[in-house]
């Protein structure tokens, strides 16, 4: 989780204060507010969040349509679905429907669904404001009037509550999403005509499943979060490393070509390494930085602390086509880095012939 999405957390976090401020005063809107959140548990909460975190706006729309359009005995299982739910309300219905259709098209086709991976972020955390948003629509209260009885923890010391739901329901979507957007973007790689068509079939499919199964029961669509949460917790970490390498060292130096950047000219640079070293994951980024003829500084960022692993010489390097692979030798160790092609120039790195080996990548 980089800082981006440490941002938007906090975005949230600061939405359920200002939201808890603004909630209305009249004493009908308060009772309600505090009828609705006692019905609401947390499995109903947090139950839909697998559905929306495959396909955001989709599974927004289709929770909202069970609402809006959706038979009675449907909506009955769950209050957040029910008739008098912040989710029965046709504007978020067809404004989803509408944000759905224009966000999946460009999945269709291989040339423009790049633009609809880039806004894919956009779209995730579009979707945790909106349902946390929601959730205050119903379950937000102020101070009652006199004339109004009001549990204890109805004030201020259920907004913890709020707060850390507001923080799962994020963490939540935002894992389950990420490995989303990883198969996309790999599927995306396959030179195989119709193979995006079929998996955003599969993925709406998918979600509209998910969806339908809690309308059905909270409880299953709840567990069945959870197992989906956990498998990708596990593959969270890796999975984000390999995609910052392939958007750093394939992605976006193209685009940097195209806009006539000399990489050869930046004295720092990021590099990924090869292979696990001093305890750094393999392909983990590094910072890295031109500090005279055969020499590369090496520092290491985590999300609180950065590490400063030392000088290293430039023992051999391999020319790809995309990229370029060097051996950096520090002190007893060893550590391959793959860098973007033309990163470190002739002028700043000078190798002898035998080093420099053509290979394919």
């Amino acid at each position: 989780m980089g800082l981006s999405r440490i941002f938007w957390i906090c975005l949230l976090v600061s939405i359920v204060h200002v939201s808890s401020a603004a909630a209305t005063t009249q004493p009908e809107a308060i009772v309600y507010a505090q009828q609705v959140s006692n019905q609401l548990s947390t499995q109903e909460w947090l139950g839909p969040i697998a559905a929306i975190a495959l396909s955001p706006f989709f599974g927004l729309a289709c929770l909202s349509g069970i609402a809006t359009y959706g038979p009675e005995w449907l909506q009955q299982n769950s209050a957040f679905l029910a008739s008098d739910s912040p989710m029965n309300n046709p504007y978020l219905f067809w404004i989803m429907t509408v944000l759905t259709v224009v966000t999946s098209l460009p999945r269709f086709t291989k040339i423009s669904k790049p633009l609809s991976l880039l806004a894919e972020k956009l779209e995730s955390y579009s979707a945790v404001i909106i349902l946390v948003v929601l959730k205050f629509a119903a379950t937000a209260s102020m101070e009652s009037p006199p004339d109004v009885a009001t549990p204890l923890n109805a004030g201020f010391l259920s907004v913890p509550n709020d707060v850390m739901f507001s923080i799962a329901a994020a963490v939540n979507l935002i894992v389950i999403n990420t490995i989303k957007l990883a198969i996309e973007f790999l599927v995306w790689l396959i030179p195989i005509p119709f193979v995006d068509s079929i998996l955003e079939i599969l993925n709406k499919s998918l979600c509209a499943g998910l969806a339908a199964l809690y309308a059905y029961s909270p409880f299953i669509a709840s567990l069945v979060n959870l197992l989906l949460f956990v498998i990708c917790a596990f593959l969270f970490l890796r999975v984000t490393r390999y995609l910052r390498y392939l958007k750093t060292l394939y992605i976006w130096p193209t685009v940097r070509s195209a806009m006539g950047i000399d990489e050869s000219k930046e004295m720092n640079f990021p590099g990924f390494s090869v292979h696990s070293w001093r305890g750094i994951p393999s392909r983990s980024e590094l910072k890295l930085t031109k500090e005279g003829k055969g020499k590369i500084g090496i520092l290491y960022r985590t999300w609180l602390t950065s590490h400063t692993m030392g000088t290293a010489t430039v023992k051999s390097a391999t020319h790809g086509i995309l990229t370029d692979r060097y051996v950096l030798s520090i002190g007893n160790s060893e550590v391959s880095v793959d860098v973007r092609k033309g990163t470190i120039g002739g002028e700043s790195i000078e190798l002898g012939a035998s080093l420099a080996k053509p290979v394919a990548s």
